[in-house]
């Protein structure tokens, strides 16, 4: 990375990782914003700032290495150039203490990202999900996992200032929309209940079927290791969803009107 792109670095110890936490030049081209990302021999880096739509906390998280492949490169030119949706203001540099395998950096990277959109924070990947990590890594998935969402943690009070974002602000996916609505709601909805609410949050994501909608909150959910967001119950052959923290006793009183 070529370091006049950025000011103010400082490296903190966090979880498992030195981060080194920069600020984003105001004065940068367009063409120079995703550079930003690069160097330091870092493993993941964290480009943060706000949406240029909702004007909301929004980052763009990604693996380092994949700068200069095919997918992530477009991507992050989707989202942070072309389009112009991150207005970047800060950096986090992210270099693990161990040497990561690649299925480890993958999922720590979709649990930043997938915990950003629970915090109301807009994770900018289109992609969410690593089920294939997750399998990979077997009964390491969960302990990868935690690493992921400690450093999430890290990431808040060092880059984002404890930053939090409405949760009725649509997400870059209709599933990661869907769990942002479960969790505004904050107590079991069903799916005719969710669908509803993804209409009022973001119209095109509301054409989206019931069927899709208990398929991105079960299925997709479960398959990337880690503490779920959301969880479901089933009773009277109804589907309800509800965030992960609640208690499941507690929800089936409220569902079943005990």
């Amino acid at each position: 990375m070529r370091r006049d792109l950025l000011s103010d670095l400082t490296a903190y110890p966090v979880t498992g990782a030195t981060m080194t936490v920069a600020t984003v030049r105001p004065d940068l081209r367009p063409g120079d914003r995703w550079r930003a990302a690069r160097g330091l021999a870092a493993d993941l880096y964290v480009l943060s700032g706000r949406h240029a739509i909702h004007h909301c906390p929004a980052v763009y998280v990604g693996i380092t290495a994949d700068l200069d492949g095919q997918r992530p490169a477009v991507s992050l030119r989707r989202w942070a150039l072309q389009t112009g949706l991150l207005r970047a203001e800060r950096v986090a540099l992210i270099r693990l203490l161990t040497r990561p395998t690649r299925p480890e950096l993958e999922l720590i990277e979709k649990r930043l990202v997938r915990g950003a959109n629970a915090f109301g924070i807009i994770g900018l990947n289109t992609v969410t999900g690593a089920p294939a990590a997750t399998r990979q890594l077997g009964k390491r998935a969960g302990a990868v996992a935690a690493h992921g969402d400690a450093l999430l943690a890290d990431v808040r009070r060092l880059v984002l200032g404890g930053a939090r974002g409405a949760l009725t602000i649509p997400a870059t996916t209709a599933s990661e929309t869907a769990v942002r609505a479960v969790l505004d709601a904050g107590g079991p909805v069903d799916t005719p209940t969710v669908v509803a609410l993804l209409q009022a949050i973001a119209p095109r994501h509301g054409v989206t079927p019931a069927a899709s909608v208990r398929r991105d909150l079960t299925v997709l959910e479960q398959r990337t290791a880690g503490v779920p967001r959301v969880r479901v119950l089933h009773h009277d052959r109804r589907a309800y969803f509800y965030p992960a923290h609640l208690n499941r006793a507690d929800v089936m009183k409220e569902v079943a009107g005990w």
